[in-house]
């Protein structure tokens, strides 16, 4: 919550799965400081007009913080266009790896035969394209402005580091407090 304390604005939260956004949501419920923001959760199974509600509530901004919760490599990580203020920030937990199933145990297999990179051919790169997709919806145009956090410790991993497009510039926060400095001088403001 510190990230999205520094400016009023809605925030797209990523998580891994549908399990870990009900968990979320139901620590949520038990919180008492819980109307310092509006929340919005995607569900399992949603409709086309559930999809465009969800959607819409990012045309308001700028009055009251959101909280939009979903699930990483879902409808929502990819395809949609919240530009301007509709989006002020990212928040991305996890590193979007994909479940172990078997279609991608052979694909793993086929790969450390073929290139010796089994694992990073099946998990590691789809993983963090989903990451990078997810990550796209706070910048849509040249003109937009919002920030990307990434909640995980492989993050700092030469491995992980070395996935990071070009145009990121990455800055390591290990502490709350570093991320409120970090905000404020990204947002221009000081509390």
């Amino acid at each position: 919550l510190t990230a999205v304390r520094q400016k009023t604005g809605n925030y797209l939260i990523f998580v891994p799965s549908h399990a870990y956004l009900q968990m979320i949501r139901s620590l949520l419920r038990s919180r008492t400081d819980r109307d310092d923001f509006d929340y919005l959760f995607q569900v399992r199974e949603m409709s086309e007009p559930m999809r465009r509600k969800y959607l819409e509530r990012f045309d308001h901004f700028g009055s009251r913080t959101l909280l939009a919760f979903a699930v990483i490599g879902g409808v929502f990580a990819e395809g949609i266009d919240l530009s301007g203020e509709k989006l002020a920030g990212v928040v991305i937990v996890g590193v979007g790896l994909p479940q172990i199933c078997p279609e991608r145990e052979i694909m793993k297999q086929y790969y450390a035969q073929a290139l010796g990179s089994g694992y990073e051919f099946a998990y590691l790169y789809p993983g963090f394209n989903k990451v990078r997709q997810a990550a796209g919806r706070v910048i849509r145009s040249e003109n937009d402005r919002g920030f990307v956090l990434l909640i995980d410790d492989r993050y700092a991993t030469p491995v992980y580091r070395s996935l990071f497009p070009a145009d990121w510039q990455p800055v390591q926060a290990d502490h709350p407090e570093t991320v409120t400095a970090l905000l404020r001088d990204f947002w221009g403001t000081s509390h």
